[in-house]
């Protein structure tokens, strides 16, 4: 797994929206406010997983547990974590 860049985890989220206006002054939004949908969430994870190069377990993904960016993040830093514990 790369290691977690929340510039990258920002213009991923925008390449998705099909948005430019997040930034870091975002990291707390939620997401469903600036158009993200159950399918817009399922594109995400895909852009997530292929760019970070891991797999998102099954319990996060549900829309109200990486609904921010702040909250995707830390999701990838703790996936980070374990697979650099092993």
């Amino acid at each position: 797994m790369k290691q977690v860049d929340i510039s990258i985890i920002i213009e991923i989220v925008n390449k998705v929206l099909k948005n430019d206006s997040l930034t870091f002054d975002n990291i707390n939004d939620d997401l469903t406010k600036f158009g993200m949908s159950s399918l817009e969430f399922v594109r995400l994870i895909v852009a997530i997983e292929e760019a970070f190069e891991c797999e998102i377990p099954d319990s996060y993904l549900i829309l109200f547990k990486m609904n921010t960016l702040n909250k995707i993040k830390t999701i990838l830093e703790g996936i980070y974590a374990d697979n650099h514990e092993k």
